[in-house]
């Protein structure tokens, strides 16, 4: 049982990992052919992701640790969250500590993170970039931790493989009105930190020009 923990949460790391620049990807696809164009392919965020390690890393004149530290500080709260959330199993070496508010808690972190490195760069965007951050921040957060009251009510625990085993066992639990409006709001929260249209274009900084 522990060596296939053990592979569980190597896998959904490297599912994360691999996938979020494929869905990236397809998200981006499928606008383009919604807009009439071909667009880049599925593929293109791993190009660039490959052409952006192979530049020279640029730090703006006068910036400190915090810079610095943002990027390695996001990169190891979402390692950690990816670890924690059971995608291919409830049965792993991290289960007893995979709790839904450490998941938030390691998201705002990573936001915080961001926020920090924008205003350590002292300029005119990355001011602008983190206030912007922190004010969706504050307003997600919330929701995410309601959302996760009340899908924590039915089952006693706000553990995540403990939630999944008791949907998996108990469906009906999900399908109740607060189950309902609880998954909506999780689809929002998801849409607000990932930056996804209608909440935010990360293809376009117009807002801020």
């Amino acid at each position: 049982m522990n060596t296939i923990g053990y592979v569980a949460v190597v896998g959904q790391v490297v599912v994360v990992a691999a996938g979020a620049p494929l869905l990236t990807g397809w998200m981006r696809q499928v606008r383009a052919r919604l807009e009439g164009r071909a667009g880049a392919g599925v593929l293109q965020p791993w190009r660039d992701t490959r052409k952006l390690l192979r530049k020279e890393p640029i730090t703006p004149v006068g910036t400190g640790p915090a810079f610095r530290i943002a990027p390695a500080l996001l990169v190891g709260t979402t390692v950690v969250a990816a670890a924690l959330v059971p995608l291919l199993s409830t049965d792993t070496p991290v289960s007893g500590h995979a709790d839904l508010i450490v998941v938030v808690a390691l998201i705002s972190l990573g936001t915080l993170a961001l926020a920090l490195a924008g205003l350590d760069s002292g300029t005119a965007f990355g001011g602008m970039g983190a206030s912007r951050e922190m004010t969706v921040a504050s307003l997600v957060e919330p929701a995410l931790l309601l959302s996760v009251f009340a899908l924590s009510i039915p089952v006693g625990t706000t553990n995540m493989p403990a939630i999944v085993s008791g949907a998996v066992h108990s469906p009906a639990r999900l399908a109740s009105p607060a189950g309902l409006l609880a998954v909506a709001a999780l689809a929002v929260a998801v849409l607000a930190e990932t930056g996804r249209i209608p909440v935010d274009n990360p293809s376009t900084h117009l807002e801020l020009a």
